[in-house]
Formats: C-alpha cells, sequence, structure tokens
C-alpha cells in the first residue's frame, strides 16, 4: 500500500514538472526558431492541462510560426491559457483583440492580464 501511495505522488510530482519542462523546452526551441519542435511541447502540454502550454500553442498560431496563421484557433488557445491562469495568456488575447478594433474586449483582458502580475497589461489598454 505504501508504494501506491509513492507511485500516485511520484506521477502527480514528475507528471507537473514535466509539463512545466514541456513549456520551458517549447520557449527554447521557438527562440532557436524550431517551430516544429516548439508546437509538438506547447501541444503536449496544452492538451496535458498546462496554460502556459496553451499560451505558446496560441502565440505559435497568431504570428503563423510553424503553422498557418489562424486567429481563430489562436483566440481559442489564448483565452484557455488565460482562463487557466497564465497572465501572458490573456494580454496576448487583450493585443489581438485590440489589434482587430475590439477596445472593449481587450481591455477586458489586459485588465485581467494585470491582475495576475503581467505589468505590461496594466499599460495595455493604451496600446494601438
Amino acid at each position: 500500500m505504501r508504494w501506491f501511495f509513492l507511485g500516485v505522488l511520484a506521477f502527480f510530482v514528475f507528471g507537473c514538472a514535466s509539463k512545466v519542462d514541456m513549456v520551458k523546452d517549447g520557449l527554447n526551441a521557438k527562440a532557436s526558431g524550431d517551430f516544429s519542435l516548439a508546437f509538438k511541447r506547447f501541444k503536449a502540454a496544452c492538451d496535458g492541462g498546462e496554460p502556459h502550454g496553451c499560451t505558446g500553442l496560441g502565440n505559435l498560431y497568431l504570428k503563423g510560426e510553424g503553422v498557418k496563421k489562424d486567429e481563430k484557433t489562436a483566440r481559442e488557445l489564448l483565452q484557455k491559457g488565460c482562463d487557466g491562469g497564465a497572465g501572458g495568456g490573456c494580454f496576448l488575447l487583450g493585443r489581438a483583440l485590440a489589434k482587430s478594433g475590439d477596445k472593449s474586449g481587450a481591455k477586458v483582458f489586459f485588465d485581467r492580464a494585470c491582475k495576475m502580475g503581467v505589468e505590461v497589461g496594466c499599460v495595455g489598454h493604451m496600446m494601438k
């Protein structure tokens, strides 16, 4: 019985760490221009429930890096990241809405980003 609990504990500890590692790997891959690897890592993290993975994946779709540019998919993924607690997802979604002319929608997400500690979200509503 003791081994069962240790196994469950290890699953949760290493399972969570591996999602964070996938996001870090995705960020490193993106920075080095390996968008295919970034996509795989962000997707795996997002599918595993890591909101920062969803934000990274949404950003790839938003910019068309390694995938066909898809504003709708990008917004859905950024929303998922934002709702999961990734302030960067809130900020990027706010910026995408602002660029499309939805200033009131943008303000909502800039405010959420700000409340999550993303300082640029605090002044995001002033972006053009």
